[in-house]
């Protein structure tokens, strides 16, 4: 039978006429087990989509997954390469919308066509849900919602296409949403799109999440490394509790003595958290050791005050004032011995 004629055949039928999909496993969430028996698999615009539920789901849920109600559903977006590329979740004690990419693995199982069956298996510890459910079903194909690409079509058109593919739609507020979930993929078509990099304070959404790859590929769209936040900080202060996010930021050339409205930079801030490996990052990178906030507190000063032994050798051994400001560090560790010894060594050895 031609293609023409099967599609016209299954949109014809009804879903449970065109489908006998079956599925075995369940889908845990907070310890409780949900037995899934039901399974469909969903073709539109050239990408399949496998759904397993608890019950029946009726044609527009099929269609639309956000019309899934009243069932304990996972349904795994495959890619071309027919790999699992994102899972949406529906359970009652779930988000609703809640979805998770490269988590999940599609075990294919050889079966004639015009059938799919797999295993479909989430078993992260971290995850508070888990699944582990086999299937097989007929292949449900809805209509193409979007036309094929010219032979012509630019980089960005490819973009846009791809996105119209995934169904997700092109605006700014999207391309917030796609990197607070970490969604590298989808952003960087929007970029290949035409979204300007700096839309939605993208740069610094991405330090805040602490996405290496997200921050790798913003850079490396030409994202400014030294944009500043509302109280002047830059972003090197928003990654001095995320070494892998400060490594790309340095190698930018990021700008690491910027200091915000309160004279802080930096290097106080990782000296104040104790991050002794990021504080000989910033050394490393030109920090200035003896920068001074209005008050003539230094990275030194608020080290030894917090009792950081590794911090206060480090910014001692990289050249900190300790002669100026003996009296007053002497005083900050009158109750740590250790810091003390070795501060006052120091002043020993600058006479």
């Amino acid at each position: 039978m031609r293609r023409a004629a099967l599609l016209a055949i299954l949109l014809a039928l009804p879903v449970a006429a065109a489908d006998k999909g079956k599925a075995t496993g369940s889908m845990v969430v907070s310890g409780k087990a949900t037995p899934l028996r039901f399974a469909y698999v969903v073709e539109q615009n050239t990408l399949l989509k496998v759904i397993v539920s608890d019950r029946p789901l009726d044609d527009d849920a099929l269609a639309n997954t956000a019309k899934i109600e009243d069932a304990a559903a996972i349904a795994v977006q495959l890619d071309e390469k027919r790999k699992a590329e994102e899972v949406f979740f529906f359970h009652p004690d779930l988000p609703a919308g809640l979805s998770v990419r490269e988590l999940s693995r599609f075990q294919p199982k050889s079966v004639k066509a015009p059938r799919l069956a797999g295993r479909l298996v989430l078993d992260d510890p971290g995850n508070s849900f888990t699944y582990d459910v086999t299937f097989e079903a007929s292949v449900i194909h809805l209509k193409e919602s979007i036309d094929p690409l010219p032979a012509d079509a630019s980089q960005a058109d490819h973009a846009m296409w791809r996105l119209k593919q995934l169904g997700i739609e092109y605006n700014e507020s999207k391309f917030r949403d796609l990197i607070l979930r970490d969604d590298v993929d989808a952003v960087k078509l929007f970029l290949e799109a035409g979204m300007p990099v700096e839309a939605e304070n993208a740069l610094t959404e991405a330090v805040e999440r602490g996405n290496p790859a997200m921050v790798k590929l913003l850079i490396d769209a030409g994202a400014n490394v030294d944009k500043r936040d509302e109280s002047g900080g830059p972003l090197v202060m928003l990654a001095t509790e995320k070494p892998e996010i400060m490594k790309l930021l340095i190698a930018a050339h990021a700008d690491v003595n910027i200091a915000n409205i309160y004279k802080v930079d930096a290097l106080a801030e990782a000296a104040e958290q104790g991050h002794d490996d990021v504080v000989k990052m910033l050394l490393a990178a030109g920090a200035k050791v003896n920068h001074r906030n209005p008050y003539g507190g230094t990275a030194l000063s608020v080290a030894v005050l917090r009792g950081y032994k590794d911090v206060v050798k480090t910014l001692i051994d990289a050249g900190a004032d300790v002669q100026r400001d003996r009296k007053d560090l002497l005083e900050l560790a009158k109750d740590k011995p250790e810091i003390r010894a070795m501060i006052e060594e120091a002043t020993r050895k600058k006479k």
